[in-house]
């Protein structure tokens, strides 16, 4: 369906998420990397999870426009503050001594759980936010690329 009008160098015509991947580029949930590639094997990141939950419920009060000087994912980070998402490790500014923690930290399923738990304004722990998405439909078509 959207295969044939998106594609990546590294996303076969075989992949599992071969009609997934399209669609929510479409959906602009998501967008491929400026090497014409997707890395569908690559896990998420948080900062990568949060920008696509935002993305995906676009919610009316989200100001998606950064400073000149700041990262892609700002915008997306401080929105999930201010919603105080519990779930959500600190980022180190890029002139701590921690810089290198500034890279984006991998996810489990737990975790991006509890990240959407938080978002519809639950605080739970791994197991029960699992639990609440689940009782609630909510999708995992979500965690289509979140590691284990």
């Amino acid at each position: 369906m959207y295969a044939e009008e998106i594609k990546f160098q590294d996303v076969s015509a075989d992949h599992w998420a071969i009609d997934t991947i399209p669609w929510a580029v479409k959906e602009k949930i998501v967008d491929g990397y400026p090497d014409h590639t997707f890395k569908p094997e690559n896990g998420v990141g948080q900062k990568e999870f949060i920008a696509m939950l935002i993305r995906a419920f676009n919610p009316a009060d989200f100001n998606d426009k950064k400073a000149e000087n700041e990262e892609w994912y700002s915008p997306y980070i401080d929105y999930a503050f201010s919603y105080r998402w519990y779930a959500i490790i600190p980022f180190p500014t890029s002139g701590s001594l921690n810089a290198s923690l500034n890279s984006d930290l991998h996810l489990s399923r737990g975790q991006a759980a509890m990240i959407t738990a938080d978002a519809t304004g639950k605080n739970y722990n791994h197991p029960d936010s699992i639990r609440y998405l689940l009782d609630n439909n909510i999708s995992w078509q979500l965690f289509f690329r979140v590691q284990r």
